[in-house]
């Protein structure tokens, strides 16, 4: 940890580029082999969809396959008891028995492997078959695979600020969170996440900035990243396309009037296609979630469609616990990583993040652009809040239960966006960058001590 330490020191400059990756290589790295392993975060889930995809089984939410070796970590298991896996040498033994008892369901539920998309795990699974070919142990295997998850992260966040035009620093302070290098260095898909709609974000405002219209080239690079961007979390970020308002659609049309029928044709079948994505999701996707108690997706459906004024309530009350409760906030340091102190660190990482976002003023939007990034990130935040409130929480409940701050991250950026005016200028000092890189950095060197310690 001293020599990942001392490389940072070394490294570090002024190049946002630069700084991602000797912080991701150095101190971001030591989150991959320093939290807990199977964490409490369902990475046990991830982690058993990834073994599946790497045994060529795709069918890993439908026909779970068991891997006992893995199965049998134990939660949250810590480096000391994990040690013992690196002495062991992984040997294949994929089962169908899950010693499944109605005794032992939440047992299985907790385990068996995630239902989404095997494209957010192909990182993991390039990592795990890679230490797989080269006989790794059982722990190589698992600490390869959380390797290669923090490197997407790397390269999606590098992407990500190398594009966008204006407002790098703040893309910088929230990628390089301590809890969010945590998530990227697990199995969890937060990590691509973040890092796909941060791109579409970024592309976003590359066009608005440098494109007067919109080429069919650019067109179908803004459609190839929105859809990268719907299979994470199950098009739980669908309304992140709205910020698409910002460009000069109307003089594109208006330019290219002999492709409106293609136009036309493309945008018809996509409104198709994510209406069908919708209803599969509706018919396969919203099923109660049986680790809690009192809730029923079928039942608090039909409770919100009988009972609107319930539900306008409902959206303040998540509005006011979310947004409006610093312990809400205190999430994005959560303290069952980063201990019970972790709010006290989390105070001062707030202000910071505020401060960057206020003063990062090389570009400040006009209100109607301002009003279109809020919009998605509220509509984002309903469509994950009633995800949640359908599968998750008692029937009838004013609160949503189990939402986390990690499911707003990706879209944070719209709202920090705004913060910034015309009427407050900040004179910037020519190593800000590295002064900021290296602010950051002390922030996760305290979160990983934290983490050891906890």
């Amino acid at each position: 940890m001293q020599l990942m330490g001392l490389l940072f020191i070394i490294y570090i400059s002024s190049n946002y580029i630069k700084n991602v990756i000797v912080i991701v290589s150095t101190i971001g790295m030591v989150f991959t082999f320093a939290t807990d392993f199977h964490h409490t975060l369902d990475e046990k889930k991830h982690m058993m969809s990834v073994i599946n995809i790497s045994s060529g089984n795709l069918q890993y939410a439908k026909n779970p396959l068991c891997e006992p070796t893995y199965n049998n970590i134990i939660f949250n298991c810590d480096i000391d008891s994990f040690v013992q896996f690196f002495e062991r040498k992984y040997e294949p033994d994929l089962t169908n028995d899950w010693n499944r008892t109605e005794e032992t369901e939440v047992y299985y539920i907790c385990s068996s492997p995630a239902d989404y998309n095997f494209v957010l795990y192909l990182p993991a699974t390039i990592g795990v078959v890679f230490a797989k070919v080269f006989a790794g142990s059982i722990a190589d295997i698992y600490i390869m695979g959380r390797i290669f998850n923090l490197i997407l992260y790397a390269i999606l966040i590098y992407i990500a600020i190398k594009i966008i035009p204006y407002k790098k620093n703040i893309l910088f302070v929230l990628a390089m969170m301590p809890y969010m290098l945590l998530l990227a260095g697990s199995y969890s898909i937060d990590g691509y996440c973040i890092g796909t709609a941060f791109i579409f974000i970024a592309y976003c405002l590359k066009l608005k900035k440098e494109a007067e219209t919109i080429s069919l080239k650019q067109f179908i690079i803004l459609a190839i990243l929105y859809g990268f961007l719907l299979i994470a979390k199950n098009m739980a970020y669908l309304f992140t396309g709205l910020i698409v308002l910002m460009l000069p659609i109307r003089k594109t049309l208006q330019k290219n009037k002999k492709y409106l029928p293609i136009i036309s044709t493309i945008t018809v079948l996509c409104i198709i296609l994510i209406g069908a994505l919708l209803l599969m999701a509706k018919s396969s996707n919203i099923v109660t979630d049986d680790r809690t108690t009192g809730n029923d997706a079928q039942s608090q459906m039909n409770y919100m469609l009988t009972h609107p004024l319930h539900d306008i309530r409902l959206a303040f009350e998540q509005i006011k616990n979310a947004l409006f409760s610093f312990d809400w906030i205190c999430m994005l340091h959560y303290n069952i990583f980063f201990t019970q102190n972790a709010k006290y660190v989390m105070l001062p990482l707030l202000l910071f993040i505020l401060y960057v976002s206020l003063t990062e003023d090389d570009f400040n939007f006009e209100n109607k652009n301002k009003i279109i990034m809020i919009i998605s990130f509220l509509l984002v935040l309903g469509m994950t809040s009633a995800a949640l409130y359908l599968c998750f929480t008692e029937v009838g409940a004013l609160y949503v239960a189990g939402y986390q701050t990690r499911y707003i991250v990706p879209i944070l950026p719209l709202l920090l966006f705004t913060i910034s005016n015309n009427s407050i200028k900040v004179q910037k000092k020519e190593n800000r960058n590295q002064n900021i890189a290296i602010i950051q950095a002390a922030f996760i060197a305290i979160g990983l001590l934290q983490l050891i310690l906890v």
